[in-house]
This record gives structure tokens, C-alpha cells and sequence, in this order.
């Protein structure tokens, strides 16, 4: 059964359960929800929520292909702050290594 896309990603105007033939419905529904190919469309929460409602009315497996999950960095931070915050946590890391030589050293030496 082909499905079509749009800007929010896969389309399912479903208000009856599908049939592909007489005899056969859909039991499984195979989507690729982030970087949809040819596409490269993100579905939106929105629609994703909407398409389980219509899967889980009329008894439809979903099979989520999902290959940039582990990719997730969270939420995006901009360079002049990413930068700050590395400065920071370099020059914090430094002490540190400081304070450790510091206990290396003999007490007759401070």
C-alpha cells in the first residue's frame, strides 16, 4: 500500500481501516520517521501521534526504522557558547591537574 508524504512527514488520512484488496488489510506499518528517503522529511510529533491513534484503532503493527537515534546530541547549542563553556571546562581541568601535582610534590618543597 503506497502512503504519501508531506512537509510533516507520512500522510495517513485513514477514517475506515485500509484494504489493499478484498480479502487482505494492512497489518504493519513500516515508517522511517527522521530522514525520510528521498525525502529527507522529519516527522513531526504531531503527526507521529496521530498516525499511532490510527494504528492502534485498526490494529496496525508499527515498524519504526529509525537509524539516526543514536545520533542524538540534544538540544542545540551555539559555537560562541559551546566555546565558552570548553574554555571553561579546560581551564577548571588545569587547576585540577595542578592541585594533583601539588600533593606530588615533598612538603619540604613548599
Amino acid at each position: 500500500m503506497k502512503v504519501n508524504v508531506d512537509s510533516n512527514g507520512t500522510l495517513l488520512p485513514l477514517t475506515e481501516k485500509p484494504k489493499i484488496s478484498s480479502v487482505s488489510s494492512p497489518r504493519l506499518l513500516y515508517t522511517v520517521p527522521i530522514g525520510q528517503n528521498p525525502s529527507g522529511l522529519t516527522t513531526s510529533e504531531q503527526r507521529k501521534k496521530a498516525i499511532y491513534a490510527i494504528c492502534v484503532e485498526f490494529d496496525i503493527i508499527i515498524g519504526e526504522d529509525d537509524p539516526y537515534y543514536i545520533l542524538q546530541e540534544g538540544e542545540y547549542v551555539p559555537r560562541n557558547i559551546r566555546a565558552q563553556k570548553q574554555a571553561q571546562t579546560s581551564s577548571e581541568a588545569s587547576n585540577e591537574i595542578e592541585a594533583f601535582i601539588e600533593t606530588l610534590e615533598p612538603s619540604y618543597l613548599r
